[in-house]
């Protein structure tokens, strides 16, 4: 898959490129032709803030596919998860992986009930 399957609002959030931010779901301001980002301070702990555009591929696969173990096992692990998962509900992102969900996962359950669902795993986790 190539970055042009990646909604440009993903890759924009994800990687934090001001060039991207055209996509209309991004809350982008513009200032003497400068255009700058929503701040989302969770990406500074997320594991995934540093790949690169190529890596994050892996969070989008086409429909009907699965996500790879990896990058399952890296959600997982990963410090930002809820607030990844509070990011895609509040943005309403309809595509790839997110707080250590898939999109049809995240459209079957309410907010507060995935939270709670990624928190029983973690502290499952943590326990185990």
């Amino acid at each position: 898959m190539t970055s042009a399957h990646v909604p440009n609002t993903i890759l924009a959030e994800f990687a934090a490129l001001a060039e991207l931010t055209a996509a209309a779901s991004l809350d982008v301001a513009t200032v003497d032709g400068v255009t700058s980002l929503p701040e989302l301070p969770w990406l500074d702990h997320a594991l995934c803030g540093d790949l690169t555009l190529d890596q994050l591929e892996l969070f989008f696969v086409d429909a009907g596919r699965t996500i790879g173990s990896e990058t399952v096992a890296l959600c997982r692990r990963c410090p930002a998860q809820l607030d990844c998962l509070d990011h895609a509900y509040r943005n309403e992102i309809t595509s790839g992986f997110f707080g250590g969900m898939s999109p049809s996962r995240r459209r079957s359950l309410s907010h507060s009930e995935a939270a709670d669902e990624v928190s029983a795993a973690r502290r499952s986790a943590t326990l185990g």
